[in-house]
């Protein structure tokens, strides 16, 4: 069974979630019988190709992608389909599966596609220009024109049903990403990780924010906080997301900005320690398609206190806090929960429920769908 896999989501962002779930299922689907033929972006700094392209060896074929740039142009559909017909897919291609909204329109191929989330409908307000209503359109055609669609969550399923009524809810799977405990000796020394990025904090101290800041991500939510009286000896460290220069001179403004760290993209292993060593993970979005760093930090002995969306009830069940995403009053509630004994019992089911996530159930999944779709129309 041969399966081409559009790359194109390692050009479109340098890590996430979704990122890291095509990681670790194109490393494990050639040992599940899948034959891989992967076109990748010419030009990428994602981290996750980066390792994927270290085994290598173990993929059918690979080929780079010299029409991902400009991407504006070479992604509208119809453009999109015919260079990945003529340039790219052999004619021993059975199943097609895009990784970020392409499609092809070859007669016999079965089409995939991975839908993570509704964000860009729901929260088109976010994401001004003339390119917004072009990525909404590609992705309806990516939809209407799949003959299986993957998503990771429930209510990410649900989304779709609503926005697209005409698609069959029996052509969409949901398969959760995973979480893998790190292995031993895989963290880095916290006093050397504090000294280099001048974390004037210790062990347990900090309050972690991981990931993109802006919009429905709600990070305004910890400066509201910061800012109540009875909350001013809290410090927050934030990782990775988009430049700070604007959130530092916002914090600034406001006589927050010593109360925040942002240290930017950091190693796998340098991730894990600050997991391990912060008070809590806190993930305030007002959406999310599943919300990867609540399992991460479970994963690492991390509580996590997270909005109250039902997404993240999904995924966290009863091993997170929960709060209104839009009342900082009840983050700080959240936050004293901690102190309350409730510690060491969130991080006893945080362990739990990481065991209803894995990577390797993940690729077998994905396995057994392209087995379900056979090798024709």
């Amino acid at each position: 069974m041969r399966v081409f896999i559009d790359g194109i989501i390692f050009g479109r962002q340098r890590r996430g979630g979704i990122s890291r779930m095509w990681e670790e299922c194109l490393n494990r689907l050639p040992g599940l019988g899948v034959e891989l033929q992967l076109l990748i972006p010419w030009r990428s700094n994602n981290d996750s190709l980066r390792r994927l392209l270290t085994g290598r060896r173990k993929f059918a074929g690979m080929q780079r992608d010299f029409f991902f740039w400009p991407r504006r142009i070479f992604e509208r559909s119809e453009i999109r389909s015919r260079i990945l017909e003529r340039l790219y897919m052999g004619k021993g291609t059975q199943i097609f599966h895009s990784t970020y909204y392409s499609t092809v329109n070859r007669a016999g191929v079965r089409k995939v596609v991975t839908v993570p989330d509704m964000i860009l409908e729901l929260f088109a307000d976010e994401f001004p220009g003339r390119w917004t209503q072009l990525g909404i359109e590609t992705k309806c055609k990516a939809l209407t024109n799949a003959d299986a669609i993957v998503t990771i969550s429930e209510v990410s399923k649900q989304d779709i049903l609503k926005m697209y009524p005409s698609i069959p809810e029996a052509r969409i799977m949901v398969i959760p990403l995973g979480v893998t405990p790190a292995p031993s000796g895989s963290e880095a020394d916290f006093s050397q990780l504090a000294a280099h990025y001048r974390l004037m904090v210790k062990p347990g101290s900090y309050f972690l924010f991981v990931g993109l800041r802006g919009g429905y991500k709600n990070f305004d939510l910890l400066a509201r906080l910061a800012a109540l009286p009875q909350q001013q000896e809290n410090y927050f460290v934030c990782v990775g997301g988009e430049d700070s220069k604007a959130d530092r001179k916002s914090l600034a403004a406001r006589g927050l900005g010593s109360r925040f760290t942002f240290i930017g993209d950091v190693s796998d292993d340098k991730l894990r320690t600050l997991y391990r060593h912060a008070r809590a993970l806190i993930f305030p979005s007002l959406y999310e398609g599943f919300g990867l760093p609540l399992l991460e930090a479970m994963a690492h002995d991390c509580p996590v206190l997270c909005s109250d969306i039902a997404v993240f009830r999904e995924v966290a069940a009863d091993a997170a806090v929960y709060f209104d995403p839009r009342d900082p009053h009840s983050l700080a509630a959240a936050m004293d929960a901690l102190h309350h004994g409730e510690r060491q019992e969130l991080l006893r089911r945080g362990r739990l429920n990481c065991g209803r996530f894995s990577w390797d159930e993940s690729a077998r999944a994905l396995a057994q769908l392209y087995r379900s779709l056979g090798a024709g129309p």
